[in-house]
């Protein structure tokens, strides 16, 4: 039989599926089949299996409950509250956090056009032959 639905139109396809759908069942089948050989083996025995059932399945709930309304909170409330001005802002709050490092920088002449950061006083860079130590480029 295999052989003739392989052999149809997207037969090949349909026993593909066929036989997860197949796996899946007997899987879940045989799960049912041990959990309810334990649950009546356990009231059988006069053991709390169904207390033991009811509350972890309320609990379950109850935890998945919490753990969506928490994942909610933090992304509509604590986020926002704690990052708020940079997502508002955005480059106007990140210059504003910057702008006693580069004042600094402009200060002590490090990284403007036009200097040669090389700590010499006769405008050359270093390695040059007028005669005094290199600043910061590793002369004595």
């Amino acid at each position: 039989m295999k052989e003739e639905l392989t052999k149809a139109k997207g037969g090949r396809e349909f026993l593909a599926i066929w036989e997860k759908v197949y796996i899946i069942g007997g899987i879940a089948t045989a799960g049912l089949l041990v959990i309810t050989g334990l649950f009546s083996a356990g009231t059988l025995r006069e053991k709390p299996v169904v207390t033991i059932t009811i509350l972890t399945f309320g609990l379950v709930v109850i935890s998945l409950v919490f753990l969506l309304r928490l994942t909610n909170q933090v992304n509509a409330l604590t986020i926002p509250s704690l990052y708020g001005n940079i997502f508002y802002l955005g480059r106007q709050f990140l210059a504003t956090s910057f702008t006693p490092l580069i004042e600094r920088m402009k200060q002590s002449g490090v990284g403007t056009a036009g200097s040669d950061n090389s700590g010499s006083s006769c405008g050359s860079s270093c390695g040059s032959s007028c005669g005094s130590s290199c600043g910061g480029c590793g002369g004595d």
